[in-house]
């Protein structure tokens, strides 16, 4: 994602995605609290793929300088519309400092550090 790679970037997403899904289905069986960690994961491989789409987004604002505000991506709202998705997301997640820090570190992707 750093690199800008966005093919590379998805493929690795997916391949996370694979491996982790016949785990992820076991440790639901025996319990949530024994899963949760496993879905702050894949809540976090969600987020990189906004990240992706956010990130082309801008690529395609820079690049759209020149075109008529109309038809120009629109990098603020898009910015407004994730943070939005984000907050009530991370609202939905158990306080816990450790998976607070795991999910915001992905966010600084396009929050900044």
């Amino acid at each position: 994602i750093h690199r800008n790679e966005w093919s590379k970037a998805a493929g690795a997403i997916d391949a996370t995605r694979r491996a982790m899904d016949s785990r992820f289905t076991a440790l639901m069986a025996e319990s949530y609290k024994r899963a949760y960690p496993s879905m702050v994961t894949a809540q976090t491989l969600s987020e990189m793929e906004e990240i992706i789409e956010f990130r082309k987004l801008e690529c395609r604002a820079k690049a759209g300088a020149h075109e008529h505000p109309v038809n120009r991506a629109d990098k603020a709202e898009a910015r407004r519309r994730v943070l939005s998705i984000w907050r009530k997301r991370l609202a939905g997640c158990r306080v816990d400092a450790e998976v607070h820090s795991d999910i915001l570190a992905v966010r600084s992707l396009v929050l900044g550090p």
